[in-house]
């Protein structure tokens, strides 16, 4: 029998040497594959990932031909069920559903066409769950980023707000604005530095709970963890140069 493996398995089996060619019988691998005797590769294609019954990810695909008769474990004794996938591509999608089952009809009038579906209905139905996962996480990270802004907002302004006499007194003593903006501002953001540095390494230790929910994205995106970082640093800035520029603008006067 002829097979095309994929790269995991012409990786898995052979470590990179041509697999064009090969043949192999499968032992460790028979009850995923549901195939026996050896098996000829003739071909190799790139990795798509699935998940098994365990939830584990696999890039181990093997691809038979269609007129191979592959009996299934639930099929009932003396019978043979296997499920076929016909896989067109069109320029007109709207019309492949009528123009197979004319094509089926003039084959055998009484063998049902089956259902119809789109590739991106197909895609998508393995990942509808961690999709809406995703997007309940997605929202509920965006609601506590909001409120992690608000707290890093109020508390440097009210730093600032309770140093006003000091800032009076300074100014008094000859201290310039800009002295006293770059001072105070320096002070928050270290604070709001050390912040996200102990908020990236706790999000380090338990990002390895969500790798199951992701796709496309590593579980240590550096781009991920820099983009919350910025947000942050952008909202304690903005907050220490407010509190700061109002505390300065005040006279020395009014604050003694």
């Amino acid at each position: 029998d002829q097979v095309i493996v994929s790269e995991g398995v012409a990786r898995l089996l052979w470590d990179g040497e041509p697999a064009v060619g090969r043949r192999f019988r499968e032992t460790k691998y028979q009850t995923l594959f549901e195939a026996e005797g050896w098996l000829t590769v003739v071909g190799i294609a790139r990795n798509v990932e699935s998940r098994l019954y365990d939830g584990q990810r696999s890039d181990l695909q093997l691809y038979f031909p269609l007129a191979l008769d592959m009996p299934q474990p639930d099929a009932r004794p003396g019978r043979s069920y296997t499920p076929r996938m016909l896989i067109v591509r069109a320029a007109t999608p709207a019309l492949v559903p009528a123009a197979v089952r004319e094509q089926i009809r003039a084959l055998d009038p009484l063998q049902p066409a089956g259902t119809f579906r789109s590739g991106s209905e197909i895609y998508a139905e393995p990942f509808e769950q961690q999709q809406f996962l995703l997007t309940v996480m997605g929202a509920f990270a965006g609601v506590a980023l909001l409120l992690a802004a608000m707290g890093i907002f109020g508390v440097l302004s009210q730093a600032v707000t309770r140093r006003r006499r000091e800032i009076g007194i300074r100014v008094a003593l000859g201290a310039g604005s800009g002295r006293m903006i770059r001072m105070l501002v320096g002070r928050g953001l270290l604070l709001a530095s050390l912040g996200a540095g102990i908020g990236t390494a706790a999000s380090l230790a338990g990002v390895r709970t969500l790798e199951g929910l992701l796709f496309g994205v590593a579980p240590y995106d550096v781009v991920s963890f820099a983009i919350v970082i910025a947000v942050l640093m952008a909202v304690a800035l903005c907050a220490c140069s407010w509190a700061t520029s109002r505390g300065v603008a005040v006279r020395p006067s009014e604050l003694l």
